[in-house]
């Protein structure tokens, strides 16, 4: 399950629970008529990762278990985000694989259906202190491009918001804008990828192809951490509620209050209105816009009660017209709110300036621009270390120790798992000898320690599916809500 760390920042923590929407399309038929069933994805994660040489470093903290290649989807991601971003700061995220319908529900006995979700992502939110007028002054602190100088200038709200709203932000959106001030180790997240579907595990997403009965486990990572980083909205969960005064609220009661993210700052209605309420219908236009509304730069989804897909996504490039027809349109985004089978998604221009808009520096660089032969070959390498670091870990957390006749003590060290596969560096395993590496420090901790070797994360093998997705054609893209408490302001 998604348990929540503790948020030990000096401001106000947020506390998150897992809340799918319920409205969630059903079925639409693809041009071939098989159908399609829509399959969603939400928010969360961690890791542990070597740093890289850029000023954005994601790390990730797996889950007993992640095989390699899981690890290497992960890896190769982050690099992406670490790429085209470049802020100076630290990410820390815990990602694992499970079976949701085991995990979370599968629609029975009242529970909500996770079964056909591909991935849940659930970042920390955070509240700052002033709201709004501390992101906005945050904002303007940071700006470095002109359409941060755009959305400056043009970023106010209603007084009616400032009435019934308060302005929340991921942890690691915080950390992008200089408010957040807390522990630089504590989790921004978790992410959950469901076990139960085909995944297609390949790193380079501009060659190859994804088979017509799989989907693309690098564009879901993707996809995910982004929502970690700060794609989301207040407008997925009317239990964003928090309470005017110290103590609790319940949700709908007039001392509730809801939320809305720094993304939904810059939502407008067709009306060109600056618009952060739920949407009730379903025919209902929210776009995404930098200038105050006067320049549509793309469309973003209404929520489970409005279209159908959460609102912190763009608007689905694949959906019925009037007539019943499907109409498929350019993917306008990484953060799409639905992947196809055989579907590869990408960071797009309108990604990079939605993340730019809320705080995130970018780097320069594009989607285009990045070398993902060399990024995929340094993420499996980063994969591969991390396995051995947690191997090392485990033996020491089983100590693995045994007393020798003259009474020195033998451990499980490092450079002993190293000898003992014939090693010198870290930087010697690679995908080809590590299968056989690993066996032999394996045999070397048994001999020295009492080590169980079945606690330990296999080294190859992603989790084969236990359900046959045979008919699924599109896995939605979602965003976990949740739920906090007011607590008390810090006295600095």
């Amino acid at each position: 399950m998604l348990n929540q760390q503790n948020n030990q920042n000096t401001n106000k923590p947020i506390r998150e629970e897992a809340n799918t929407g319920k409205n969630s399309q059903a079925l639409l038929p693809i041009k071939s008529g098989q159908s399609l069933a829509k399959v969603a994805l939400a928010i969360g994660s961690l890791i542990a990762t070597s740093p890289s040489a850029q000023a954005l470093n994601i790390h990730f903290d797996y889950a007993a278990n992640t095989s390699l290649q899981v690890r290497s989807s992960f890896e190769m991601a982050a690099s992406i985000w670490e790429n085209l971003l470049s802020d100076n700061l630290d990410v820390r995220i815990e990602v694992g694989m499970v079976n949701f319908a085991t995990e979370f529900g599968n629609g029975s006995n009242g529970t909500e259906d996770y079964s056909k979700i591909l991935g849940l992502a659930l970042p920390k939110f955070w509240e700052p202190d002033n709201g709004f007028q501390a992101f906005k002054t945050a904002l303007a602190a940071d700006a470095k491009s002109a359409n941060d100088a755009t959305a400056v200038a043009n970023l106010n709200i209603s007084q009616q918001i400032k009435d019934n709203y308060d302005l929340i932000l991921t942890q690691a959106n915080a950390k992008s804008l200089g408010l957040y001030n807390g522990s630089s180790t504590a989790f921004d997240g978790q992410i959950r990828i469901n076990s139960a579907f085909n995944w297609d595990l390949d790193l380079t997403p501009n060659s190859g192809s994804t088979g017509v009965d799989q989907f693309h486990y690098l564009s879901v990572a993707i996809h995910e951490i982004a929502h970690v980083l700060g794609f989301t909205s207040g407008l997925d969960s009317n239990e964003w509620v928090t309470a005017n005064s110290e103590g609790s609220a319940t949700p709908g009661s007039t001392t509730a209050r809801n939320q809305f993210t720094s993304l939904d700052s810059f939502r407008f209605n067709e009306n060109g209105v600056l618009d952060v309420a739920q949407v009730t219908n379903a025919t209902a236009k929210r776009y995404f816009s930098i200038n105050g509304g006067a320049t549509n730069l793309g469309q973003l989804s209404t929520g489970v009660n409005g279209d159908g897909y959460q609102a912190s996504h763009w608007k689905n490039d694949k959906f019925l017209d009037a007539n019943g027809n499907l109409v498929v349109n350019e993917m306008l985004g990484i953060m799409d709110p639905a992947f196809g089978m055989g579907e590869r998604g990408k960071v797009s221009a309108l990604d990079l300036t939605a993340l730019d808009a809320i705080g995130w520096d970018l780097s320069g660089k594009t989607w285009n621009s990045l070398n993902m032969d060399t990024l995929a070959a340094q993420a499996s390498t980063t994969a591969t270390m991390s396995i051995f670091q947690d191997m090392l870990q485990q033996f020491q957390a089983q100590q693995g120790l045994r007393w020798s006749w003259w009474g020195r003590r033998w451990a499980v060290t490092e450079d002993g798992l190293l000898a003992a596969a014939g090693l010198t560096s870290l930087n010697q395993l690679n995908q080809s000898n590590q299968d056989e590496a690993f066996q032999k420090m394996l045999s070397y901790a048994a001999t020295v320690g009492s080590v169980n070797p079945n606690s330990l994360p296999p080294a190859t093998s992603v989790p084969e599916p236990t359900t046959t997705v045979a008919l699924m054609g599109m896995g939605l893209l979602g965003l976990s809500a949740g739920r906090k408490r007011r607590q008390s302001k810090s006295s600095g």
